[in-house]
């Protein structure tokens, strides 16, 4: 019986001293029929070298201008993948060796897109993991607990049926958005398919260790015109828990700024349910500590 090929999309931008290893990863996978697939904005780095000392006919390369869009990587990627399946991979992020397989029989069975937890990596002395990136698992209706539940898939997790996103017609372009963009592909996936699996188990590491460029100026905009696009595409329903962990967001980051007057209205605004208790707790508790800086 002949595998199920396998794209996985790295994207990656002077990342030379890592990307090494997220390929690596994908080499020793104990499932071998892949294609790797790298997506380079241009590096000014030893991107280039590097690629050249992979000699593997399995290993494409490409370059774009993306502009800090990386879902324009990511497309690029999906557009010139072969495979029955998409995965995708940051540059700085690798995998267990068993990823692809417990992936691809997960999907295999039925389903549409898997995904798990991730180990959290802090520095690169780094040799015991006892934290987390926590996926969640995704009852149908999909559409609905993602709204409440937020983006619970992890990026480097994802393994995913290419028709899907051939249907979908790619993941959202819009820098305004920022990493919300992945958030965005999910709620849209979840209107297309509900065959959402979280794989049991943790199978690979995500770096959290610099290289983020991300401020809370950009996360509040983003988060802005995120609403902005559920709201013209239909896409949200007055759901209490969606605005509620929104708000708490905002209201966070308007704390993290010293913007005490617009923390607090944005914390005032969410409203106590049963399935947002403890985002309410946490905005009440940050309500309180404004008070000491007021």
């Amino acid at each position: 019986m002949i595998k199920p090929l396998v794209s996985v999309v790295i994207p990656t931008f002077n990342r030379a001293d890592v990307l090494s290893r997220a390929i690596n990863s994908v080499l020793s996978q104990t499932y071998d029929n892949w294609e790797i697939i790298i997506i380079d904005n241009n590096s000014s780095d030893d991107t280039k070298l590097l690629m050249k000392s992979f000699d593997n006919h399995k290993i494409k390369f490409f370059t774009i201008n993306n502009n800090g869009l990386i879902s324009l990587s990511r497309n690029l990627g999906i557009k010139n993948s072969n495979g029955k399946y998409v995965a995708f991979l940051d540059s700085d992020d690798w995998w267990c060796s068993n990823k692809l397989k417990k992936s691809v029989n997960a999907l295999e069975k039925g389903v549409d897109v898997t995904y798990h937890d991730l180990f959290l990596v802090t520095k690169l002395s780094q040799f015991f993991f006892f934290r987390r990136v926590r996926s969640k698992k995704l009852p149908p209706p999909v559409f609905i607990n993602l709204l409440e539940k937020g983006c619970v898939l992890p990026h480097s997790s994802v393994v995913i049926r290419k028709k899907v996103l051939k249907e979908l017609g790619g993941l959202p372009e819009d820098v305004e958005i920022d990493n919300w963009g992945d958030y965005l592909g999910w709620l849209k996936i979840s209107k297309i398919t509900n065959k959402f699996k979280k794989i049991p188990g943790v199978y690979g590491y995500y770096w959290s260790g610099g290289g983020n460029f991300t401020t809370p100026e950009r996360t509040i905009a983003a988060i802005g015109k995120f609403e902005r696009i559920l709201e013209n595409e239909n896409l949200i329903c007055n759901n209490e828990t969606l605005l509620g962990w929104l708000n708490y967001t905002k209201g966070r980051l308007f704390f993290k700024l010293k913007a005490y007057d617009k923390s607090r209205f944005y914390l005032g605004l969410i409203k106590l349910n049963f399935r947002s208790i403890i985002i309410y707790a946490k905005s009440r508790i940050t309500l309180i500590v404004i008070k000491f800086f007021k």
